[in-house]
């Protein structure tokens, strides 16, 4: 299998919501990678208040709000959220696991 880290058109493609969901379930502090995903405060507020039973879906939402603020702009794609998971201490395998399984 190649190393999809490598493969700059993997990496500036948009990540899926699947891929999203996957990684959220691996994400320890999701207020630690919303925060360097440059969510604001109010916005991680806000997902701790609406998703409060569930830290898997304030990840996730987390995430998705992430992806549609970033939707068309630079930082919204695969590479940028995986440099994003590396500062928040995600685990690395983790998280090429999770992107190299929805690789052809």
């Amino acid at each position: 299998m190649q190393n999809v880290f490598m493969q700059e058109d993997f990496l500036n493609r948009p990540p899926t919501d699947i891929e999203l969901l996957k990684l959220s379930k691996c994400v320890a502090s999701w207020w630690v990678l919303a925060k360097e995903l440059n969510l604001s405060d109010a916005k991680i507020v806000q997902i701790r208040a609406d998703h409060n039973l569930s830290v898997l879906e304030q990840c996730y939402q987390a995430l998705k709000a992430w992806k549609n603020d970033q939707h068309g702009k630079d930082e919204g794609t695969v590479g940028y959220l995986i440099v994003a998971c590396k500062h928040a201490s995600v685990d690395r395998a983790e998280v090429e696991n999770i992107f190299s399984s929805f690789q052809d």
